[in-house]
């Protein structure tokens, strides 16, 4: 009996899976040339550039697309997504005189990822049915299938590669070292890399009614909660304690941002793509109608701290990252908070302004990458005017950073501090812009310049040395970080109820094995939090080396302003256990790393 002919959808199948494997091989085959051969070719590194972001991003977008859509209508979608958005990451790169400098900062990559990130569910839905490119349920569904179908194709790469060295070692045992000399192969490895890769989304979305992104949603809105309890808790501290030092060393602003982003994303994955799959039960829509109405005043609680940073110090690149992180943070929150207020039809108002939302992000992203949001321009600007105005100190002023980091606007800024002769401070300014050129590290400028000398001599006149007698080197606190001395600063001004300083500095010698010499912290944070801070001594200059954790449970330190009291007066004692700890009050203090 002859063999039955295969069926056509078995068909399809093979013939999918075969595209797919051959699409992920071209993929994992250009990029090791581009990384690993094209700089022998191509001396220009702005092409370098261009090829490499263009190809890279190109065939993320197109192994993204494949499956769902044709490959050859996948594949244009990606050129016509990756290539203009590598033409302005190389434009943005122009701001700086390497391409290893422009994209060291970081902002410029996750621009361009960004910008990818977002377009391409709208390319999915635009070729699926180009009237419903701005759909919300099909722009949902394709984000998070394409979200989905990338994490377990990856995890499957990474299981296919821990086989193979697996396999590898145990036919090592009888001297069959085949595969060791394969994957020593860059190009192998990028080719088998790639073809599993691209054998995997295949399969992912044949699968795609049994592997859906349900599972995981509805996994996160369980999160919902929680995040809905730290926010009320947090802003019953702030109205009750304020904000000041309730995040420790961690920037306020930033932390905010983060958990408003986070309260944002779990929002639209609780609200899901229509009614019918939203959150069904009354006390979970309590939920997100009330995370939605406290989310302005989250965001606003990180704009006012953003903003104080800013006023008191000026722009920096990252400054201008995280004041257009708060504007979109701050319109989704608005949008989200108006949309309940208003109750009818309100998950569906959330969701438009999702999609509104997603071209304004995008939008900025292709605008981040060009003059018009030029963010090292804007802080060199900010830099200056202030020195001009009277503003900023000598010691205040971002010069290292400017030299080093800011790329061309930062040296033009340079160039422009030089030239005020009429300045009163101006030979110090320009011994300082030397400085700061030669200087490889800031480190090394902190060193050499003594910058943030006049916060440290007021730091010295302020911090109270324990055991009694105790001294530093002149000019030792000019070693530590200007924001960290300006924080022990204002934290030696927040006296304690006896009217003692809020801050102490308790020379001991942690571990007897490490020849600088060790010390203690004790800062007050806040009303009655206090944050302890190990420090080191290295050639004259005090570092701050990391937290310091108690060594009962392993968890950082929790003290309140008693522990600065018990300091000054000597009441702490040094007991071995392993490395020595300082015992205040019956908690046993240490290094935390």
């Amino acid at each position: 009996m002859s063999r039955a002919a295969p069926r056509t959808s078995d068909r399809a199948i093979a013939g999918n899976r075969l595209t797919m494997a051959l699409i992920g091989i071209v993929a994992g085959l250009s990029l090791w040339f581009l990384f690993d051969r094209l700089p022998e070719y191509v001396t220009d590194a702005r092409l370098t550039l261009f090829l490499t972001s263009a190809v890279a991003g190109g065939f993320a977008v197109m192994l993204a697309l494949a499956g769902p859509v044709r490959p050859l209508h996948a594949g244009v979608a990606a050129v016509m997504l990756a290539a203009p958005a590598a033409a302005l990451l190389v434009w943005a790169s122009l701001r700086h005189d390497t391409v290893a400098a422009a994209l060291r900062s970081g902002h410029l990559l996750a621009a361009f990822t960004g910008l990818l990130f977002i377009a391409t569910p709208f390319a999915a839905a635009s070729l699926s049915a180009p009237r419903l490119w701005h759909d919300y349920a099909t722009l949902f569904d394709a984000a998070w299938t394409m979200v989905m179908r990338y994490a377990a194709a990856w995890l499957f790469v990474a299981i296919f590669w821990g086989v193979v060295l697996l396999s590898d070692a145990v036919l090592g045992l009888v001297g069959i070292t085949l595969i060791s000399r394969l994957i020593e192969v860059d190009w192998f490895v990028a080719a088998m890399s790639g073809l599993v890769l691209g054998l995997a989304l295949a399969v992912v979305y044949e699968l795609r009614e049994y592997l859906s992104p349900h599972l995981l949603l509805r996994l996160l809105r369980l999160l919902l909660p929680v995040v809905l309890t730290v926010m009320v808790v947090f802003l019953a501290a702030v109205a009750v304690r304020g904000v000041s030092g309730l995040l420790g060393d961690l920037s306020v602003a930033g932390t905010l941002l983060a958990m408003a982003l986070a309260a944002v994303a779990l929002i639209s994955v609780a609200l899901d793509c229509d009614n019918g799959r939203a959150v069904h039960g009354r006390p979970m829509r309590v939920v997100v109608e009330a995370t939605a109405l406290l989310l302005p005043l989250l965001v606003a609680v990180a704009v006012w701290a953003l903003w104080l940073r800013v006023a008191q110090y000026g722009w920096t690149p990252n400054r201008v990252v995280a004041a257009l992180s708060a504007v979109v943070i701050m319109a989704y929150a608005l949008l989200y908070a108006l949309a309940v207020l208003r109750r009818h039809h309100w998950m569906n108002r959330v969701r438009r302004a999702n999609v509104a939302m997603a071209l304004v992000v995008a939008g900025l992203c292709g605008l981040w990458m060009t003059p018009l949001l030029n963010a090292e321009r804007i802080a060199t600007a900010s830099q200056v005017a202030r020195f001009e105005a009277g503003r900023a100190a000598l010691d205040d002023l971002a010069l290292w950073e400017m030299a080093h980091r800011w790329g061309r606007p930062g040296a033009a800024g340079l160039a422009r501090l030089a030239a005020l002769q009429d300045h009163p401070a101006h030979a110090a300014l320009v011994a300082r812009i030397r400085q700061a050129r030669q200087s490889a590290s800031r480190e090394t400028y902190v060193r050499a310049s003594g910058t943030g000398g006049d916060t440290a001599l007021a730091l010295a006149r302020a911090l109270p040395l324990r055991p009694e007698g105790e001294s530093l080197p002149h000019g030792a606190l000019a070693g530590l970080a200007p924001f960290f001395q300006r924080q022990a600063l204002d934290a030696c001004r927040r006296a304690l109820p006896d009217g003692r300083p809020g801050c102490v500095l308790v020379m001991a010698q942690f571990n007897p094995r490490n020849p600088a010499r060790q010390g203690v912290m004790l800062l007050r944070a806040g009303e009655r939090r206090v944050i302890a801070h190990a420090v080191e001594l290295h050639a004259g200059r005090l570092r701050r080396s990391g937290g310091m954790r108690e060594l009962a449970s392993g968890r950082a330190a929790t003290l309140d302003e008693a522990a600065i009291a018990r300091a000054l007066d000597g009441d702490y004692a040094m007991r071995p256990a392993g490395m020595r700890m300082i015992d205040l009050g019956g908690a046993g203090l240490v290094p935390g790393n």
